[in-house]
């Protein structure tokens, strides 16, 4: 229910953002593909099976090497 998936460049620059579980990133934006290193995702999200309880926000973080 509670979903963002944000991708940023070495230098830190928010290259990506979504609310949307089915948008993935194919490794650039609409105008070209990003060049070949190193980027840094980080998802939080809400997870479980409770409905009626307020579950506690999850934070992944990680890197997606980008090859071409």
């Amino acid at each position: 229910s509670d979903y963002t998936l944000q991708v940023f460049n070495r230098w830190g620059d928010l290259v990506f953002e979504t609310r949307d579980l089915d948008e993935g990133w194919a490794g650039g934006n609409d105008e070209y593909y990003d060049q070949a290193q190193v980027y840094f995702y980080r998802m939080t999200y809400r997870w479980g099976e409770e409905q009626n309880e307020s579950l506690e926000l999850q934070i992944s973080t990680g890197t997606i090497t980008v090859l071409r």
